[in-house]
């Protein structure tokens, strides 16, 4: 069986984990939202499962690089990711006990996700050649900086008689940290954009690829123009400004 629309996975699990954390706070929405981020962290799963395939078929298969270089630090992410969700799974199966009295399994999902995608970070930029387009590195070290900033500042500065101490305060960093979180797990699509799985196996699509490969050089190319305009533009009136000089 092949499927060939990957890139929904990472989305599903951000869309079902948001219209989790987003729905009444009343008895019947609490059973919804537990069986909603159950199947959530299905997705999550699955997307973390088919990061580290992809990153066997790029090194691996494609490359033919050295498993020892890499295979350690991708499948140690795998189990990383998986805790993540099974963070969740606990989230959800107890998410009207001790969950919302403490929110230490809420606080669990984040940390690990974070972990786990300041780590995937962190191997995209190490491990050469890059598997992944440098701008949407720059983008995930960003929401990951966002992210555990404002962990670690809901953590360790959200008690009493701090600025951040009112319900509405510690609610806005809880919601940065999940967004941040949401928002990596959705950029796992713009790579699974051109793969395609045949079970068990994932591959990437020749054409889609190459498309996204001409893509980037013609925004370099475009990118030389403009430069090459501006330092032209540059000169001319450079030039302009000296013979004006000289004729006065």
């Amino acid at each position: 069986m092949v499927v060939r629309t990957l890139w929904l996975v990472p989305i599903s699990s951000s869309i079902l984990t948001i219209t989790a954390y987003n729905l009444p706070n009343q008895p019947l929405t609490k059973a919804i939202s537990s069986q909603i981020l159950n199947v959530s962290a299905l997705f999550f799963a699955l997307a973390v499962y088919l990061r580290h395939r992809q990153i066997v078929e790029y090194y691996g298969n494609r490359l033919k690089i050295d498993s020892s270089t890499w295979r350690p630090y991708s499948f140690g992410l795998l189990i990383v990711g998986f805790l993540a969700a099974l963070a969740l799974t606990l989230e959800a199966n107890f998410f009207s006990s001790v969950n919302q009295k403490y929110g230490i399994l809420g606080k669990l999902f984040a940390v690990t996700g974070l972990v786990y995608f300041v780590g995937q970070t962190a191997f995209s930029y190490l491990v050469q050649p890059h598997m992944s387009h440098p701008i949407l590195n720059h983008c995930r070290l960003f929401l990951c900086f966002g992210g555990m900033s404002a962990f670690f500042w809901m953590t360790l500065f959200s008690k009493g008689g701090s600025i951040t101490s009112s319900d509405y305060n510690y609610s806005v960093l809880a919601t940065l940290v999940q967004g941040s979180v949401q928002l990596l797990v959705s950029s796992m699509a713009s790579e699974l954009w051109y793969s395609y799985a045949h079970v068990p196996k994932l591959h990437f699509s020749s054409s889609k690829l190459k498309h996204f490969i001409q893509t980037i050089i013609l925004c370099r190319i475009l990118q030389r123009i403009a430069q090459y305009r501006r330092r032209r533009s540059s000169e001319s009136k450079v030039d302009l400004n000296a013979s004006k000089t000289v004729q006065s």
